[in-house]
């Protein structure tokens, strides 16, 4: 029972991960699951904890590299991606809208002032980069509220 509690309680932390770039939602939920798995009353089948792990693997790399791809094929430069790395870490400051908008804010000034490119190659870029956050963000709740009710379910 307490194992199951610890999950409850990770599953809220991955929740919250999700939205929070620093902290790896989908990976403290997949902590979760296992915790709820070796639970005594749990009725996870083995092979549901490898295809989960299996997404979150997927899901993983593609927070980390997606961005920066959507970006390069944005026609975005290192400095837009350098921006939006460094937009992102400051918006972590700024509460929710600076979590949201700031690795565009970023890569929108790394690409303007960083390689002196006009206004619509740094907007293109900075739609990418918000594209990309968005998607991997979406990826990452889905992802936690699906093992979430596979616990629930299960």
């Amino acid at each position: 029972m307490t194992l199951l509690i610890v999950a409850y309680i990770l599953f809220a932390i991955g929740i919250i991960g999700c939205v929070l770039p620093i902290i790896p939602g989908q990976i403290i939920a997949f902590v979760a699951l296992v915790c709820a798995y070796f639970s005594d009353t749990s009725t996870i089948s083995q092979t549901s904890v490898i295809v989960f792990a299996f997404l979150t693997l997927v899901v993983t790399l593609m927070d980390y590299f997606l961005p920066p791809l959507l970006t390069k094929l944005s026609g975005g430069s290192k400095a837009g991606q350098r921006g939006a790395f460094i937009g992102m870490i400051v918006g972590l400051f700024l509460g929710p809208i600076g979590i949201i908008f700031g690795s565009a804010i970023g890569a929108f000034i790394g690409e303007k002032f960083g390689e002196r490119r006009d206004e619509a190659t740094a907007i293109r870029s900075a739609l990418a980069s918000f594209l990309a956050f968005l998607l991997t963000t979406g990826l990452k709740l889905a992802l936690t509220i699906w093992m979430l009710l596979h616990l629930i379910c299960h």
